[in-house]
């Protein structure tokens, strides 16, 4: 895991193997059986792009599905030693960009504003380099806040295409 570059196919397979025998530990032991599901199906997705067992949505334990949405988020905002965290916004993005087909949309949702509001007054840097506080979450469209600029000027980031927040001051 720690190696510097992406996993090969072949270490990759081997780390998506982790799932069942997290699980085939923790059937050995006293542990509430949500638990021991959340260690087998953290990574399968709604959509059945998942593993081990490539299940669909309504299969897949709702516990698993919260903590699914809560590893993913911490992978990318973490560094790793092939890249840089990503800024939690990007994240969110990626979330709306294809989160609804692959994570229950009840929980992804919730948990995307949740973690927006915890930015609410933040000061931010766009890509565009200038520098703003977070102002107001839009629910439509959650990686796109209304922001104000130094200039005491407000952007609607949801009305901004190519403009986003690249970081979190």
């Amino acid at each position: 895991l720690n190696k510097p570059g992406k996993p090969t196919d072949e270490e990759f397979a081997l780390i998506k193997k982790h799932p069942k025998m997290g699980y085939d530990i923790l059937k050995k032991h006293q542990v509430d059986p949500r638990i021991r599901k959340v260690a087998l199906m953290h990574h399968e997705r709604c959509d059945g792009t998942g593993y081990p067992m490539e299940l669909e949505a309504e299969e897949i334990d709702d516990f698993a599905s919260i903590v699914a949405i809560a590893d993913v988020y911490d992978a990318m905002t973490a560094a790793r030693t092939y890249r840089q965290p990503l800024c939690p916004f990007e994240v969110i993005a990626a979330f709306e960009k294809d989160g609804l087909q692959k994570y229950n949309p009840g929980f992804i949702l919730t948990f995307l504003e949740r973690v927006a509001a915890t930015y609410q007054n933040n000061r931010i840097i766009l890509n565009d380099g200038r520098s703003a506080n977070i102002v107001l979450l839009n629910k439509n469209h959650i990686s796109k806040p209304m922001v104000q600029l130094q200039d005491g000027s407000c952007l609607d980031l949801s009305r901004e295409p190519g403009l986003f927040i690249k970081s979190i001051l």
